[in-house]
């Protein structure tokens, strides 16, 4: 693994190993979507609310969002994406879902004793199993990018490295967007409400293009 990744850092270029299946593979199903989910880490478990904004995007490019206008409305919107999985039976392409979205929609889910299972089930960790594997036997493909201690290589960081072109948003990380959230519910003035709505749905839209671009970059390449 790790020389692999020193050429691909040297040559500055996407060093793929022919010999090993792609993940892509693993995916039987046509029905995909790229997913993100916008969540305050601090009240998951305990509410009054976790989760306040959930997105999806299809093979298309076409982008669904839901947005929670009022945190009392919280288990509402679980549900909505509850009963679409349940119809569906989509296969979630998200980054890092294993340690961020699978794990907080698991804690707002169990305060509703909500079942998650069949949500989990639908995601596919672009993260966890395709960028960065840590197996030698499935790391099919090596991107020129240092790894900085137990950090993941983040999204932006990745998905910029293939090619992608940030766009100019008001929020710049995952970590901005419950606090505009919080702004967003105490906010008085319509015109203001709704320009932090606009910015946190840009936001999420964001990483769902980015998400994609990943995916397709690297398909390509299987």
């Amino acid at each position: 693994l790790i020389v692999n990744y020193a050429k691909a850092i040297i040559y500055n270029e996407i060093i793929v190993k022919e010999d090993i299946t792609s993940a892509f593979d693993t995916i039987e199903s046509e029905n995909i979507y790229f997913f993100d989910v916008e969540y305050d880490s601090k009240y998951s478990k305990t509410g009054p609310y976790g989760v306040f904004l959930l997105g999806w995007m299809d093979t298309d490019s076409n982008t669904y969002q839901i947005f929670l206008e009022d945190p009392e409305d919280e288990l509402k919107i679980l549900k909505i994406l509850s009963d679409w999985v349940k119809t569906e039976n989509p296969v979630l392409i998200a980054y890092s879902s294993n340690s961020a979205d699978v794990f907080e929609l698991g804690k707002c889910f169990s305060r509703y004793s909500m079942p998650l299972i069949h949500i989990e089930n639908s995601f596919f960790d672009l993260y966890a199993n395709v960028v960065f594997t840590q197996n030698v036997k499935k790391q099919k493909y090596f991107l020129p990018l240092v790894k900085s201690g137990l950090r993941p290589l983040g999204l932006k960081k990745v998905s910029e490295c293939l090619g992608y072109r940030p766009s100019n948003l008001k929020i710049s990380n995952g970590k901005q967007a419950p606090f505009k959230y919080e702004r967003y519910l105490r906010e008085e003035h319509k015109k203001a409400k709704k320009k932090i709505k606009k910015d946190l749905l840009r936001y999420n839209q964001d990483d769902l293009k980015r998400t994609k671009f990943i995916y397709d970059i690297l398909k390509k390449k299987v």
